[in-house]
């Protein structure tokens, strides 16, 4: 378990770093302050490499080295971090025109299109999400889900989709002064006190949480194997082979 954290940081770090090193390619202009920034990796991979020595990262160095190990690990990631975020940032100061909202800026360094989802924590000084919504450049809402911070006090976190092509940037406004209209998104969504499922799966729920989980159609594999979760035995996960039986569409 030890050796597979040392491993999987190790690769996380080097995709971190190489990744900062286009960053400053495709987003720094000024000569002086990208060999500056290169500077600053270059020490962070250093770092990076000395760790790719046989005897540490095959996991045949003694106990008391992997304190050090770790502390250079993450020494090179937050080095890289660091420049990642500068040069982001000045960059979009500098070249994204002003808008007057905050603005979640999303750059795709691949040459492919991205699609997937995005989670990140607005800056709201320390306000509650209240009837705050996401939208595009043009004011288009954005399909946003609010979902668990990691902090106790409001630090909110949302997650929203996004698509856009290779070596473009997306701009997401975080908007403060509208409200969005109370018309309910399509969904097959059913959601009550005791009971949370979409055409996927279903949810039974009570006071402690999730009493049961069944798949409705074959939402796992091909095959039709999906989980159940017991009631009165919280680790017992029994797999269904076949289609299983949804149950009644509604639970009153």
């Amino acid at each position: 378990m030890l050796l597979y954290g040392i491993k999987q940081q190790q690769q996380r770090g080097g995709h971190l770093l190489e990744q900062s090193g286009r960053i400053v390619e495709g987003f720094v202009d000024d000569g002086g302050k990208k060999n500056e920034l290169h500077g600053r990796l270059g020490g962070a991979w250093d770092n990076h490499s000395f760790n790719e020595f046989h005897d540490i990262l095959s996991g045949t160095s003694v106990p008391a080295a992997w304190d050090s190990v770790r502390a250079m690990q993450g020494r090179a990631r937050i080095i890289g971090e660091e420049v990642a975020v500068e040069t982001t940032r000045r960059w979009a100061r500098r070249d994204r025109p002003p808008v007057n909202e905050q603005q979640i800026v999303v750059l795709n360094l691949d040459d492919a299109t991205w699609e997937g989802f995005l989670e990140t924590k607005p800056f709201l000084s320390f306000d509650a999400w209240r009837n705050r919504w996401l939208s595009d450049l043009e004011g288009r809402p954005v399909d946003f889900q609010a979902v668990q911070p990691d902090a106790a006090t409001h630090v909110e976190r949302v997650v929203f989709p996004l698509s856009f092509a290779g070596g473009q940037c997306a701009q997401v406004l975080v908007r403060t002064y509208e409200r969005l209209s109370s018309e309910a998104p399509d969904t097959d969504l059913e959601v009550s006190p005791c009971l949370i499922a979409n055409a996927h799966l279903r949810a039974g729920l009570d006071g402690s949480g999730i009493r049961r989980l069944a798949a409705v159609e074959r939402a796992l594999a091909d095959w039709g194997m999906g989980p159940v979760l017991e009631n009165g035995d919280a680790d017992a996960v029994r797999p269904l082979f076949g289609k299983p039986d949804p149950g009644p569409v509604r639970e009153k």
